[in-house]
């Protein structure tokens, strides 16, 4: 065996460089690391698109090409440069507010009241806010198919509502039309979506207020009570109406009845006095003496008791007497 070769002494002003070993191990390690940079964890209220080389990667799934886009979990993807990594939130709703624009310090911009104001079938202008809300229905044409997707959302959902609004008259918009523009808005906002192809899908969409401009506000007011005291009135005139109609035919209804129930009555007496006749017809055929005087006695007691009764003495001796003073009273 050989001896080992003796160290070298360092000399004055010398830079002692690291051994092979050393950089290998540094190299790895920094290898490593670089490798271990494409893990990456998805959130889960997010999605991950991958770009490779500035553009959408995609994978081979049954013979056709997918994009790839990652789930929430654990995954690991080749490292920056190669690849890059956007994060969307494609579940989450989010709200633009058209008709209102605050005031930006930032920018030095005051608030816009015209952004609000919107004209209306009958020529009136009113102030109108609106809400839309909305998620990521598509995550790689939301980050790459448009520059500024939420502008185009907001620029359609302001040119729809200026066109359902025209359309409409000023007393249907403070009523119960709001809803119907409402739902006519987000129609045509969703068809212009699938125009433009934005990547959003519009999930709701809401009119928040409607008011009039401040200079005629309280004219408008006026106006809009003077309505509605038009429509009480009437609302008023049509229910005295329909209690009136209700009465006359309930009376009419028990002036029928009655004279229903008198009919029946004199139908009944009628029949009765009918079959009475009949009966003494058949008395009469069996026996016609004896009917006849039966009958001309009844008869008799039944007018001479209503009659004034005088005797009158045949030798004319004196007067007629009046025996009205002795007759009973019933």
């Amino acid at each position: 065996m050989t001896d080992p070769e003796p160290q070298r002494k360092k000399q004055p002003g010398e830079i002692r460089r690291p051994g092979r070993t050393v950089i290998r191990a540094i190299t790895a390690l920094l290898l490593l690391a670089y490798l271990c940079s494409g893990i990456c964890v998805i959130r889960p209220n997010e999605a991950g698109v991958v770009r490779r080389f500035g553009r959408v990667a995609f994978t081979v799934i049954d013979g056709k090409p997918v994009p790839e886009i990652l789930q929430p979990g654990l995954h690991y993807r080749l490292p920056w440069p190669i690849t890059r990594l956007n994060r969307v939130r494609p579940t989450e709703t989010r709200t633009i507010t058209v008709g209102y624009q605050p005031a930006d310090s930032l920018l030095g911009r005051p608030a816009n009241p015209a952004a609000s104001e919107f004209l209306t079938g009958d020529q009136n202008i009113m102030r109108l806010r609106m809400s839309v809300q909305y998620t990521l229905g598509n995550p790689i044409a939301f980050l790459f198919g448009a520059r500024d997707p939420v502008v185009i959302l907001r620029t359609e959902a302001e040119s729809c509502l200026t066109r359902a609004v025209s359309s409409v008259n000023v007393d249907d918009l403070v009523g119960a039309a709001r809803v119907t523009i409402a739902n006519d808005v987000r129609a045509e906002l969703e068809r212009e979506m699938a125009l433009h192809q934005p990547g959003i899908r519009v999930t709701a969409v809401n009119l928040l207020a409607t008011s009039p401009p401040r200079e005629v506000a309280e004219a408008f007011y006026d106006v809009q009570s003077a309505k509605a005291e038009k429509e009480r009135l009437i609302h008023q005139a049509e229910a005295d109406r329909e209690n009136r109609i209700r009465a006359a035919e309930a009376q009419a209804d028990a002036l029928l009845n009655d004279a229903g129930a008198y009919r029946h009555d004199r139908v009944e007496v009628a029949k009765g006095e009918a079959e009475r006749f009949d009966d003494l017809y058949g008395e009469y055929k069996q026996a016609k003496e004896v009917t006849a005087l039966r009958l001309y006695i009844e008869a008799m007691e039944e007018v001479l008791p209503k009659l004034k009764k005088v005797i009158v003495d045949s030798d004319d001796k004196g007067g007629p007497v009046d025996l009205g003073i002795i007759e009973s009273k019933p």
